[in-house]
């Protein structure tokens, strides 16, 4: 394959060849291309905040729920007083070899 074709094949005009319709539909991508970049970058941003925020309030609301579950139990523990049992101490005797 000579490189005439192998131009042709690949940029679909022979080598050496630039038409300013080539070079004005490259100059169009690059500015869509950098335009379409930096929306993505945007909007990737805020989903990111969205989901930290939504995050942070989902963590508020545990920490909310462990904090009144911990305020009932202490609660509870102080109109019923402390926790009464019997209990057996067993010693174990030590292993001679």
């Amino acid at each position: 394959m000579s490189r005439d074709s192998q131009a042709y094949y690949l940029y679909g005009r022979p080598a050496g060849s630039q038409s300013i319709g080539g070079m004005l539909a490259r100059a169009v991508a690059l500015v869509g291309g950098v335009i379409g970049f930096g929306v993505a970058v945007f909007l990737g941003a805020i989903f990111l905040a969205a989901l930290v925020g939504f995050m942070i309030i989902v963590a508020g609301g545990v920490m909310a729920r462990a904090w009144w579950l911990r305020r009932q139990a202490l609660q509870q523990a102080s109109e019923t007083g402390d926790l009464d049992a019997e209990y057996t101490v067993v010693y174990e005797e030590e292993v001679r070899r």
